[in-house]
Formats: C-alpha cells, structure tokens, sequence
C-alpha cells in the first residue's frame, strides 16, 4: 500500500514538471516571437526620408594659430545625393568667412546615388567677392533643391542659387580638413550639419546675396562645381 502511495505521488510529480517546462517554454517561445516581430507598415527608416534640406559646416585651410585656426592645407567638401526618389538634386552651395561675410555662390546638379567632390581653395574660395577679405577659414550653407532651370552665371545644370527654388531633401554632406595642432598634422573627416531646413529669414538672404554678385556683373563671386561641372 506505501509502495503504491509513493507511485502515484510520484507519478503526479512528474506530470506537474512536465506541465511546468512545458508552460515555461511555450512563454520562452512566445516572448522570442514577439521580439522577432516585424516593425509595423510605415514606420521602417525607408518609408520616413531625412527631411533636412539645410547642411551647415565649417572650413579651415590656413587660420593663424594666433586665432586659434588649426588648418594646415586644402579642405574636400563631399555632398551625396542618396535616392533616386527626387532626381537629380541641386546643391545651392553659399560661402562665408568666418566674419560672416559672404563670398562665392554656386548650384551644382547631383545626380541619383551621385558623389560631388569640391576643393575649398580651387572651387569655393578661389573667385572671393571682395579679395582683400580673409578667407581661409569660414562657414559652408549647403540647400538641398530640385533644379529650378535658373541660368545665371552661378546656376550649373538648372541649379541657380539666384533665384527662388523648392527646397527638397536630402542632400548629405561631409568636410576633409588638413589639421595640425600641437605639431601633429592629421586628416580629419566629419559630417556636415543637418539643420533641417532654413528660416525664411535665412533663405531669402541667402539667395540675395547671391543674386548681388551675379549682378555685380565682375565676375567675381561665383565658385564653381570642379572639373565635371556641366
């Protein structure tokens, strides 16, 4: 009688510990589904593009140390137009001393999956406005646009940064500086900054500025958009 006594609370033992693992792992089971689950419809990174049209940098090919400049040699603006979702993308490039002076406009077209590559000292900087400005450091205002068919002597491709265009994202960017600080000279790369889009303020003056030096008439003030430049 003992003996079936310990059988059958044994038995019901090892019914409980199966019921147990099995009511364990079907939790385990269930909680690693939903860690596993898709994200909902909508909310992937594809379906919400970067709506920033405004990237702001800064470039130092040669500031004094006296005014705590750290640029020791030309500095490479890279700008990537990164979907086709837009077309051929404008970079309304504007140009400014670090006395916030402004100096050289330009629009360069960017092409789907494009790579624009720019020199500060050959392309940005070499048409100054006003020569006896100091620019070897100062700030880059780069609008990410559709063509707007503008012809101007600053418009390259039907990017012309005189006149009014639709801001349109995203247009990314990044700034190669030639640095040397305590004696050390080294290559540092870094994004630019994505402003989300300018004020109204901002871009309108931005565009009068430009529209001055192409009417000026001289020449002077426009940069260009490197070697492949349309």
């Amino acid at each position: 009688m003992k003996k079936g006594v310990r059988l059958s609370l044994g038995s019901v033992i090892s019914t409980a510990a199966v019921a147990t693992f099995l009511v364990v792992s079907f939790m385990a089971a269930t909680a690693h589904a939903t860690l596993r689950r898709p994200a909902p419809a909508g909310t992937s990174a594809s379906s919400s593009p970067d709506p920033s049209t405004f990237n702001v940098g800064y470039f130092d090919v040669g500031e004094s140390v006296d005014d705590n400049g750290t640029g020791a040699g030309d500095n490479f603006v890279r700008l990537i137009n990164p979907t086709a979702a837009n077309g051929t993308l404008c970079a309304m490039i504007y140009v400014f001393d670090d006395d916030q002076e402004p100096g050289e406009c330009c629009g360069c077209p960017i092409t789907p999956d494009g790579l624009l590559s720019l020199s500060v000292k050959n392309q940005l900087t070499a048409n100054w406005e006003v020569t006896s400005n100091d620019f070897e450091s100062g700030v880059l205002k780069i609008v990410s646009a559709v063509p707007n068919g503008g012809t101007s002597p600053a418009a390259h491709g039907g990017c012309d940064p005189s006149v009014a265009y639709t801001q349109t994202p995203a247009l990314v960017g990044s700034i190669l500086r030639t640095e040397s600080v305590a004696g050390v000279t080294s290559l540092t790369e870094t994004n630019m900054f994505e402003e989300g889009a300018p004020d109204a303020t901002e871009a309108t003056l931005l565009i009068n500025e430009c529209a001055f030096f192409v009417a000026h008439g001289t020449g002077r003030g426009i940069c260009n958009c490197g070697p492949d430049a349309e």
